[in-house]
Parts: C-alpha cells; sequence; structure tokens
C-alpha cells in the first residue's frame, strides 16, 4: 500500500510512461500534495515508478535497482492507483473550472481510476457544444463514461456503452440519487425535457422521472419545465411532493388527474382539491386514489357524487362493507368490478337481478367459479362478453362462447388466456 503522505516534499521517478493519467495530470496531481515527478532517477529519488512501455535501458536499470535495493519501486498501475484515491478533489474541480479545458475535464472523466463522488462532482464541467449526447466524438466518449462506469450489469453487456440505450438504462436502474440530478443537470438534457419524443435526451427524462431514486428537487425542476407529455410521468413519480403536485394541476390532463390520484405521496388537501375542484375528473380520483378513513368518511356523505369509490382498490374490508350498507345500485355496480371484493361479498352481489350489477361482476378477475356459472347460464349478450373478456374466465365456458356471435367470438380470440 503506497501512502502519498509519506512521499511529501520528496521527488519520485517514473520511468516509461503512464497508463491512466497523462504525464502533465499526473505532475499536477502530485504537486498538489507536494510530490515532484521526475523522469530520470536523481539521488534523492524516495521512490521508482516503472511505466508502460519501457525501453530496454530503463527495464535494465530497473532490474539492477531491484536487484542491488538502491530505491523502493512500484507499478505504474499501483502508483496511479494510490493517486486516484489521494485526489483533493475541490482543488482538482476549481483548477479544471478555471481553466475551461474541455479535453482535459474530458480526460479525467474518461479515466476509470478516479472515484464515483469526482467524476459526479467533475461532470458539469463539460462543455457539450450545443450539441446532443451522441453526435460528436467528445459528447459520445462522455455519454459512454456514464453507461460503462454507472451501467448496473456492463460486463455482461459491454457494448451497450456507445448505445443510446446503454444511458437510457443507466439512468432507468440507477439508484444513485447525486447522478441523476447531475445528469439531469447537462445542457442536452436540459434541451430533451421539451425536445422531440422520439430523442434519446427526452426518453432519459422520462426514466429519470419514473426512477425512485430521483430526488425531489430534480422532480420539481422538470415539472418547472411544463411539458405536458411529462405530467402522467412526473404524477406517478414517488418524489412527487405537493409543491410539485401543485404545478401539474395548473394544467391537467385526464391521464396527469388519474396518475395524481393514485399515487400515495399525495397529501390529503391536494386529493381534496381534485375531487372538489375538477368535478369531470371527481370519478376518476374517488376510483383511483389511495383511500384513509378521514378520506372515505368525507367520500360517504357526498356518495351521490363520488359513487366511483366503490372501484377504489384500496378500500378495507369495513369500508367495503359501509358502502355495501348503502344499498346504493350505482355504488353496488362499482363493487361488484372491484377485483379487491371479498368472494363472499361478490356471491352476495351475484343474488342481484341489476343488470349493471351482474355484468359488472362478469368482468371481476375475483369472481367465484358458482357466480361466474350462474352468470353464464342467462344466457344474456352483455354479460357473455364481459366473461369472454375476463381473464379469469373458466376454461371450458371461454370454449363454449367462442361458438356465439361474432363479437363475443373476437373477444374470447383476444383474451390473454386463450
Amino acid at each position: 500500500m503506497i501512502e502519498l503522505d509519506a512521499l511529501e516534499g520528496k521527488s519520485v521517478a517514473l520511468l516509461g510512461r503512464p497508463k491512466n493519467f497523462s504525464l502533465v495530470e499526473l505532475k499536477e496531481l502530485l504537486e498538489l500534495d507536494r510530490i515532484r515527478l521526475t523522469q530520470t532517477i536523481e539521488d534523492d529519488a524516495a521512490l521508482v515508478i516503472k511505466g508502460r512501455i519501457l525501453s530496454p535501458l530503463q527495464e535494465e536499470e530497473i532490474d539492477s535497482i531491484e536487484a542491488e535495493k538502491r530505491f523502493p519501486t512500484v507499478t505504474i498501475e499501483a502508483f496511479e492507483s494510490a493517486v486516484a484515491q489521494s485526489i483533493h478533489q475541490e482543488g482538482l474541480y476549481i483548477s479544471l473550472k478555471l481553466s475551461a479545458d474541455n479535453e482535459r475535464i474530458l480526460s479525467y472523466l474518461t479515466n476509470s481510476l478516479i472515484s464515483d463522488d469526482i467524476f459526479i462532482k467533475l461532470l458539469p464541467l463539460f462543455d457539450w457544444a450545443g450539441e446532443s449526447l451522441f453526435e460528436n466524438d467528445a459528447n459520445r466518449d462522455l455519454s459512454a463514461a456514464i453507461t460503462r462506469r454507472f451501467y448496473s450489469d456492463i460486463e455482461h453487456n459491454h457494448n451497450i456503452e456507445y448505445s443510446p440505450m446503454g444511458i437510457l438504462e443507466t439512468v432507468g436502474r440507477s439508484s444513485n440519487t447525486q447522478l441523476l440530478d447531475a445528469i439531469f443537470a447537462l445542457e442536452p438534457i436540459q434541451k430533451g425535457v421539451k425536445g422531440e419524443s422520439k430523442s434519446v435526451e427526452h426518453q432519459i427524462v422520462q426514466a429519470m422521472v419514473l426512477n425512485e431514486h430521483l430526488s425531489t428537487a430534480t422532480l420539481k425542476a422538470i415539472a418547472q419545465k411544463g411539458d405536458a407529455r411529462l405530467g402522467p410521468f412526473i404524477a406517478a413519480s414517488s418524489a412527487l411532493d405537493d409543491t410539485t403536485a401543485s404545478l401539474l394541476l395548473q394544467q391537467p390532463d385526464e391521464q396527469t388527474l388519474l396518475q395524481l390520484a393514485a399515487n400515495k405521496c399525495l397529501g390529503k388537501e391536494l386529493k381534496r382539491e381534485l375531487l372538489q375542484s375538477y368535478p369531470e375528473h371527481a370519478a376518476i380520483a374517488a376510483a383511483e386514489m389511495v383511500m384513509d378513513e378521514e378520506l372515505f368518511d368525507e367520500m360517504l356523505q357526498e356518495i351521490g357524487r363520488y359513487p366511483e369509490v366503490g372501484a377504489n382498490r384500496s378500500l378495507t374490508p369495513q369500508m367495503i362493507q359501509r358502502l355495501l350498507d348503502l344499498k346504493d345500485l350505482r355504488v353496488d355496480t362499482f363493487l361488484a368490478g372491484n377485483g379487491v371484493v371479498d368472494t363472499a361479498t361478490l356471491s352476495s352481489l351475484c343474488e342481484s337481478s341489476d343488470r349493471e350489477i351482474l355484468a359488472a361482476l362478469a368482468s371481476n378477475e375475483s369472481l367465484p367459479l358458482p357466480c361466474m356459472q350462474k352468470l353464464f347460464a342467462l344466457d344474456d349478450e352483455v354479460i357473455h362478453l364481459k366473461l369472454a373478456q375476463n381473464s379469469a374466465t373458466d376454461p371450458k365456458m371461454l370454449q363454449e362462447l367462442a361458438t356465439k356471435d361474432e363479437v363475443i367470438v373476437k373477444a374470447v380470440a383476444a383474451n390473454s388466456t386463450t
């Protein structure tokens, strides 16, 4: 193990060439530790480094040094690894920022020895020249470096690094919040928020929004861009807070409202706003939002406005019973189609004579077999169509339904179980 602290104020000699750093970079980094790098062996050298591509004379000299034990020797790989581990992050950042040398910045970013923390720190310094992630060689090299460093399965899929799919999957899979924040801040990604839907940059933003490790601050920044295409993705994010949700409610669409209603992160006040301020979407909200006792009590008091609450899949058994006690046909119809309702309740609803309730039951994948058989025996076209579309329908029934009229036959053919 090389301790660079022990070399402070001394000189080290490099014979041959560096491997991962350029000679200039190596000298600069060592100077920050007050270590002088020479390319000839001086009398007071504290260490001799065996570099790459040694000349025959250099190899002979190293053999002699090691045989006579005149100086300690070390491989370039071990020395560069020690240098990388001791990099002064802030000092390097300031040096590169002041230099604005894009080639030098890229050299560090494509160096596999620097830590992930330093990589993320230096990433904003790169100049993308107003072009996309893969539009020029330098941009392509950095995009590949991101994939190579952070893609979770690079050892088994190394060819992906120069493909747009590489960085796209890296963003989608990453659990590194700091990396996701840094990638969002990149110029091509900023442009991609409102770019063409098929562009890799816009798809990266979509993947980022769907990543559960995205920070709340970055999600809000994406929402502030005001791209309607991203609304449903942002609304479904686990990083959603009420501030960001309020931004989405300024220009809501049906899909965004649906995702907002179903998002467990949404606060109670915004849930109430969804129900009260968007009456045309109240049905979606009532059916999709995550329910608690307080909200359920409020909706129960105005059940005439929100019968769709019966379709809500977050209902508890106690809530379901309270809805049944209302003996409201519209509520019962939504309960009949709800897959979280227990089989005993579904069987009870199966005793109804109401056609809409029975049709809703026929579409319920949790329907018990005796109830299914009873519905099948009714010989009702609407109910038969619902049974034909239900992936839980008994295979023998589907075979019989396949002999019915053309619409039902097509439904059977489209059923995922046939």
